[in-house]
């Protein structure tokens, strides 16, 4: 499926995929109930159902960038070593100090 460039203004759905197979945001213009029905989540299927779904309920459909998502701790603390001055990072960091865990 061809990446949009228009950021969604026409899609009825739009993802921000993340870079595990699964995605970081979706929006939709109105409520499709079907987008989150036998999707197989987290697992490395996740986006591809959604585009599938989106095929099947001929939903316009359109994917803005490609974030890394956060899922567990080691992701947590990759993004914290990459962006420390992030607000998420900073609070993580206090959060973990107070369990005396180092990020």
């Amino acid at each position: 499926m061809p990446r949009s460039r228009n950021r969604g203004e026409q899609a009825a759905v739009v993802t921000i995929p993340a870079r595990d197979g699964g995605y970081v945001l979706i929006g939709e213009r109105g409520h499709h109930p079907s987008l989150f029905q036998g999707v197989p989540w987290s697992s490395a299927a996740v986006l591809e159902r959604t585009r599938a779904i989106c095929v099947a309920q001929q939903l316009p459909y359109s994917e803005i960038g490609e974030w890394e998502d956060v899922d567990d701790a080691a992701d947590l603390l990759r993004l914290m070593q990459r962006s420390p001055t992030l607000a998420v990072s900073t609070y993580a960091a206090e959060i973990l100090r107070s369990y005396r865990v180092s990020g």
